[in-house]
């Protein structure tokens, strides 16, 4: 498997209803064991999620199925990245 970095910039305000759609998309990521971290930015509009894919083709077709990007709240941007892994 390999690893996506997932930028996510704000373009709309979201309806309730794809902001519900999105956190549920998010669980069945984090549920699958595809999602490894998401989260917002403090000071910057948008948010990031790491996913573990098999391939690029794999990641972009998780990618286009946020609701919140197909519904047009977001664009992204996405880039295989390798994690170092450290003790903390």
């Amino acid at each position: 498997m390999k690893t996506f970095f997932i930028l996510l910039n704000d373009q709309t305000e979201p309806s309730q209803e794809t902001h519900e759609a999105h956190r549920a998309h998010i669980e069945a990521l984090r549920q699958s064991g595809q999602l490894i971290q998401s989260g917002n930015f403090v000071d910057y509009k948008g948010n990031m999620a790491l996913i573990k894919a098999e391939d690029k083709k794999a990641a972009l077709v998780l990618a286009l199925s946020d609701p919140y990007v197909r519904e047009g709240c977001k664009t992204f941007k996405m880039y295989q990245i390798e994690l170092e892994e450290y003790n903390a």
